[in-house]
């Protein structure tokens, strides 16, 4: 999903936020928003799909180059 929104943005298209009705979990607690650790492990998932898609747009256009004498 953070990939979607990534490119979205590198398209220049529009995002918007919908709201939507959400319910009581019908058992546990989160495993993502409930803990510390849970938090952590998400916000890094989410930091490290953004770069790896940064990574790959530098990587692509460094080597999608033509080399001098190429025409």
């Amino acid at each position: 999903m953070v990939e979607m929104q990534v490119r979205a943005v590198e398209e220049g298209l529009r995002i918007a936020e919908i709201p939507v009705r959400s319910f009581r979990r019908p058992a546990g607690k989160s495993k993502i928003s409930g803990t510390l650790r849970g938090t952590l492990l998400a916000g890094s998932i989410i930091l490290s799909t953004i770069g790896s898609t940064d990574l790959r747009r530098i990587w692509t256009s460094l080597f999608s180059r033509p080399i001098f004498g190429e025409c």
